[in-house]
């Protein structure tokens, strides 16, 4: 079975796209990640938009909940590992 990706963007409040973000987090930790279907993306949306999210907001607990999701999955610490420890040592200062 062949799914499509739609994007729609509309505009709502950070509180919003960071609910968003982290249920699309969960439902790919669960069942898409494993699967093997996202081995070809560059980037997963609600994932960076989490990382900037967290860097803006100075929030290191948040990063390091990010950090624990990438290092469970290979596809994710191929993509994410380097710039979120980037994030986190600017963060740290």
């Amino acid at each position: 079975m062949v799914y499509e990706s739609v994007e729609v963007e509309y505009l709502f409040d950070d509180e919003i796209k960071e609910y968003a973000a982290k249920k699309m987090i969960h439902i790919l930790d669960e069942f898409l990640l494993k699967s093997g279907m996202f081995n070809e993306h560059k980037s997963i949306r609600p994932i960076s938009f989490l990382m900037n999210l967290y860097k803006k907001d100075k929030n290191l607990e948040g990063l390091l909940d990010l950090k624990k999701l990438i290092e469970r999955h290979e596809l994710l610490i191929v993509l994410y590992q380097e710039r979120l420890l980037k994030v986190y040592k600017n963060l740290k200062r």
